[in-house]
């Protein structure tokens, strides 16, 4: 579903000391993201380096919903990106020092690396340095969805669990040898902190190890840390090095689950002091039934751990990644046993593989094991009939009262004693946000917004009738891009289904996104143009067997078809005729013309001539909102399409690929306002009684307003 054959990308952090201005060099600082189009191969960290690139700000998030790439960059003082087409635009001037920390971590990760991938199995090798040195981008991208949908997602990246269990074992192996208890300690302190500047040093990692360092230290004092007070601390090194990293999900969540963990883990996992008559009972028992005794409590105490952590995480989890990860449930326990035997494998295999090679295949082949173990049940499990479903997930607002309500029973334990209000007052809470969430949010009024995807076109119309039409979802490039921006719109919305899909010709930059979204939401009909799949390629039989799984069905559109859509809105066809006409897949777009309230939206896909000229011939039709055809090509017959349609506004889907400037320049003559989506961002139509109101989401005071008679 790609429009072009995907290419590695590598990217890289750097500190500019200049830029070339004209002729000159000027002084410049802080960080920049260089974006390269193949691998850099010499370029190790503490390098000076003159690279040759396309300078510019990050793009901000320009639909609703979208993630905002900018504002997160900018969290870590990174303002510009590079964009660099070949490796070979980099150049080393000067290489780093090899006392550089950084340059010797980087060497030590890429050993691991390789051991990795010498002794264990492809698949297990990507797995193995996401889960012990925090590569994820090793990890294909199916598997990882599927981490994400099962809600195991949190054993790709680096946190508590990786950092505890390393120095839990060095903790064991240490006070087994005959040293000092000071040294043994100091010894286990410094490999925890050169593991977490091994694995970039993440806030959970950094929270971690503020908590396993402290931890170390009441050890060699013999003292009991309070686990609160230690999580405070690690909280305020976090805010010290950078204080948006509070502000992010993982940072929340990794803190959310250790706070949990700290206020209700030892009586759930059984590590609180039991009754003096408990213990008596367990003196006469054989050491086989406390064995027994004791795995079972610890089993029972790991499920409903594992479950008031879901609990707790689930309405963060589904504000930010829109997953009910139900599955989660029952598989976080089971996985739990295999997981941590990868990570104890794994790391007795980069051990062995640095220092004596022979050994490490002993210990790769029960973590290739382990790890095969962990991505076996993930896949069954995400295969599961509802095991996972994709939801709006609650408000912010609900969000802030739901888990302040928590931090103020925290804060003051005498609420704690009223058990009952306490579980009533969450009840009621979670009772009106789930209400909230089934709330009918149907516009009052025709919405149509026209989404910036780049190179492509998505439309998103919803009616006041509570029905929604999407036109041609897809763009240029990655399709899981287009994907997550159309997602993301119709979450915003709080929508879960889609009532039709109109494809207007079969252009992978107009449907790629298509299998996707079918993934996410329910659909009821797709709807496609006559013929569409007569002469079909593979990415066409794909998409055609993708919806017919689905079980939704597929009807063509004609011209003068009508779409009911119920109430005052009305939905026909004016392109294409019922036998076609000859030439290209663009001249044959189904063009949609949508009316209510006596005004009119025209949708042209990628129409070109003849098909344009078909269109043109008839009598003219006044619009008050045009999409302009093919994404402001010239070959869209920009002036007489401008007078046969007399819109007042002109909507470009589009990237900067090309010039507009002429289509632009017809359009504007004669009276229409012009608005590109690769500019102000996603265009919102709205429609009502008093006229048309349009507004760009990256200028929404440019509100434009219509108030005059309604179109013939």
């Amino acid at each position: 579903m790609r429009v072009f054959s995907p290419m590695e990308r590598y990217q890289l952090l750097v500190r500019p000391i200049a830029i070339r201005d004209g002729q000159q060099w000027r002084a410049v600082s802080g960080r920049c993201r260089v974006n390269v189009s193949g691998q850099p191969t010499t370029v190790k960290p503490g390098d000076r380096l003159l690279i040759l690139g396309q300078l510019s700000t990050p793009p901000p998030a320009m639909n609703p919903g979208q993630f905002d790439v900018a504002c997160h960059l900018r969290g870590d003082g990174v303002l510009t990106t590079l964009r660099v087409d070949v490796a070979q635009a980099i150049t080393v001037v000067k290489h780093g020092s090899w006392l550089n920390l950084w340059r010797t971590l980087a060497a030590l990760r890429n050993r691991a690396k390789q051991v990795f991938q010498t002794y264990f199995e492809p698949q297990q090798a990507a797995l193995a340095s996401a889960l012990l040195l925090g590569l994820r981008e090793e990890v294909d991208a199916d598997l990882a969805e599927r981490f994400l949908k099962t809600g195991t997602i949190h054993l790709l990246a680096i946190s508590g669990l990786h950092v505890g269990t390393l120095t839990g074992v060095a903790m064991c192996i240490a006070l087994w040898l005959p040293v000092r208890r000071s040294w043994a300690v100091l010894a286990v302190v410094t490999l925890t902190i050169l593991y977490a500047l091994l694995v970039d040093a993440r806030p959970p990692v950094v929270r971690a190890t503020v908590l396993l360092v402290i931890s170390c230290w009441a050890v060699y004092l013999g003292r009991q840390p309070l686990g609160f007070n230690t999580l405070s601390a690690a909280g305020l090194v976090i805010l010290a090095l950078n204080p948006a990293e509070l502000f992010r999900t993982g940072a929340q969540l990794s803190f959310l689950c250790v706070a949990t963990l700290i206020a209700v883990g030892p009586r759930l996992l059984g590590l609180e002091p039991r009754p003096g008559a408990q213990r008596l009972v367990e003196t006469g028992l054989s050491w086989r039934a406390i064995f027994w005794r004791k795995l079972l409590r610890f089993a029972v105490g790991l499920a409903a751990t594992s479950a008031v952590l879901w609990a707790v995480t689930l309405p963060l989890v589904m504000n930010r990644f829109h997953v009910l990860p139900a599955v989660s449930l029952v598989l976080n326990p089971l996985v739990w046993v295999p997981a941590q035997l990868a990570l104890f494998s794994g790391m007795a295999a980069v051990v062995l593989g640095l220092i004596l090679p022979p050994l490490a295949w002993l210990p790769a082949m029960l973590g290739n094991l382990s790890l095969w173990m962990c991505e076996a049940m993930v896949r069954m499990a995400a295969a599961l009939p509802g095991s996972h479903c994709w939801v709006p997930g609650p408000p912010d607002w609900w969000l802030a009262g739901f888990y302040g309500g928590i931090a103020a029973i925290a804060a003051l334990p005498r609420l704690c004693r009223l058990g009952r209000w306490r579980i009533g007052l969450l009840a009621l809470w979670v009772t009106f946000g789930f209400g909230v969430s089934l709330w009918d949010r149907t516009p009052r009024q025709l919405e149509c917004t026209f989404l910036a995807v780049g190179h492509g076109a998505a439309v998103m119309v919803q009616f006041p009738s509570g029905k929604t039409l999407l036109y041609d979802p897809g763009g240029m490039g990655d399709p899981q891009r287009a994907t997550d921006i159309i997602s993301g719109a119709l979450w915003s919305r709080g929508l879960r289904h889609i009532h039709a899909v109109v494809l207007s010709h079969p252009d992978l930059d107009h449907y790629n996104a298509l299998p996707g979204l079918m993934d996410r939401f329910s659909v009821g009909v797709v709807y496609v143009p006559p013929r569409m799949f007569d002469n079909a390629g593979y990415t066409l039989r794909v998409l055609r067997e993708t919806i017919e799984q689905a079980g939704v069905l597929i009807r063509e559109l004609q011209a003068v078809d009508c779409l009911a859509v119920g109430g005052q809105s009305r939905v026909y066809v004016l392109h294409p005729p019922p036998d076609g006409l000859p030439g290209p897949d663009n001249a044959n777009s189904v063009v949609l013309a949508i009316e209510h309230g006596g005004r009119r939206v025209l949708l042209t896909g990628d129409l070109e001539p003849p098909g344009l000229d078909e269109l043109l011939s008839s009598p003219p039709l006044r619009c008050d909102v045009l999409q302009v055809p093919h994404h402001g090509s010239r070959r869209s017959r920009a002036p007489e399409l401008a007078r046969w349609a007399n819109p007042r506004w002109a909507v470009i889907s589009g990237s900067n690929r090309w010039d507009v400037t002429p289509v632009t320049s017809a359009y504007r003559h004669e009276g229409a306002d012009v608005l590109h989506t690769a500019a102000v961002g996603a265009v919102t139509v709205r429609v009502g009684c008093e006229g048309v109101e349009v507004e760009g989401f990256l200028e929404p005071r440019s509100v434009r307003s219509l108030r005059q008679d309604a179109t013939p």
